[in-house]
């Protein structure tokens, strides 16, 4: 039997495209790192996960274009 849609793993959720699926990951940053970090989020009125999901991604996209 052939699958419909695109293909999903365990635990995703059907209303969500794969393509926008958000993943977990775990980092150790240093303290004064993750300071930095919290006082941004905090100025911009974000989570901090929610900053560094940004940043990582903004990060991606500029090393894509520059390759």
């Amino acid at each position: 039997m052939a699958a419909s849609g695109p293909e999903r793993g365990p635990g995703s959720s059907p209303s969500i495209p794969t393509e926008r699926r958000a993943a977990r990951i775990c980092i150790n940053l240093r303290e004064d790192t993750h300071d930095d970090l919290r006082a941004i989020a905090l100025e911009e009125g974000r989570s901090l996960s929610n900053l560094c999901a940004h940043l990582l991604e903004q990060m991606l996209e500029q090393l894509k274009g520059s390759r």
